[in-house]
């Protein structure tokens, strides 16, 4: 199951019984495996980066540069890998 990590559907997830560690739920006996979609959480990646600085347990940083190098190259590709990601997040979202 593919999600686009609406807080809604990751709580659907779990509430099936899904976790970080172990992102499977079984219905009607067959096993299914619940996934953020990527491009979903490039955008979500670019947004927080935006609002706040995120720090990796080692303390890496990480920079919206890396986020914007591939939207980028993305956007010069005739097949593009996440169409709907762009330099700048909707005014709503900064708002939030």
């Amino acid at each position: 199951m593919i999600t686009d990590g609406l807080s809604k559907n990751i709580l659907a997830g779990q509430i099936m019984g899904a976790t970080i560690d172990k992102p499977i739920i079984s219905v009607n006996g067959k096993t299914i495996v619940v996934i953020v979609d990527p491009p979903h959480l490039l955008k979500s990646l670019r947004n927080a980066l935006h609002s706040y600085l995120l720090c990796m347990d080692d303390g890496t940083l990480i920079d919206i540069k890396f986020i914007k190098a591939f939207i980028l190259q993305d956007i010069q590709r005739e097949v593009r890998l996440a169409k709907k990601l762009t330099l700048q997040p909707k005014l709503e979202t900064l708002l939030k």
